[in-house]
């Protein structure tokens, strides 16, 4: 089992420490490689051969990715057993050496039902969790509000549950999956609480054929 790096987690250094398990009673060698991508090619290359020792949750070796490019790759632990059988272990892993650009689309009041709201939608040229950060103009205490997914794109929508009335200065942050952390533009909106009248409207009632 490969403990360490998890699945899909990512590294901007030279170097990643594999972390696993090789246990079983039928134990013969274990292999590690990569291969570019995560389309399963099988077009692997060795990172370690043959190792006859076994291992509970300690380092299996020390990768060098100082050649890699950015980009995603799959990396496989194999264990061969004495009767001719394998074990294997699979993990998505992405090199990133550059923080993520962010682009906020828009950023303008809209109507939630009945509501006023603050919406805020941004796009990113990495997939990362993107935080927003708001604060009232003139004040320093800061407010966060975090969108719980890895994702290039998506949207905050803010009302009186995170807003007074008044006008903010507000930014996106995005962290990506080495761990590296890029901002947008500072920009500005006011937020004021409204709600559409419940009230003087005419409820219409309305008739469908009966289908074929």
């Amino acid at each position: 089992e490969i403990i360490s790096p998890i699945n899909d987690e990512g590294a901007s250094g030279n170097v990643v420490s594999i972390v696993g398990t090789v246990l079983d009673p039928e134990f013969a060698s274990f292999s590690l490689s990569w291969e570019e991508g995560v389309k399963g090619e099988e077009n692997w290359t060795p990172i370690i051969e043959n190792q006859t020792y076994q291992v509970n949750a300690d380092t299996l070796t020390v990768w060098d990715i100082s050649d890699l490019e950015e980009g995603e790759y799959t990396l496989r632990l194999v264990i061969n057993k004495t009767d001719g059988s394998t074990l294997e272990d699979r993990n998505r892993f992405v090199v990133d050496r550059s923080s993520p650009e962010l682009k906020i689309s828009v950023s303008s009041n809209a109507w939630d039902n009945e509501e006023n709201k603050v919406f805020i939608d941004f796009r990113s040229n990495d997939r990362a969790l993107h935080t927003l950060h708001f604060k009232k103009v003139g004040e320093s205490e800061e407010k966060s509000l975090k969108f719980d997914q890895f994702t290039r794109m998506g949207h905050f929508l803010l009302g009186q549950e995170s807003l007074s009335p008044g006008a903010y200065e507000m930014r996106v942050s995005a962290t990506n999956r080495a761990g590296i952390t890029g901002e947008s533009t500072p920009f500005n909106i006011s937020f004021q609480p409204a709600s559409l009248p419940d009230h003087g409207f005419d409820s219409l009632t309305y008739g469908l054929p009966n289908g074929r």
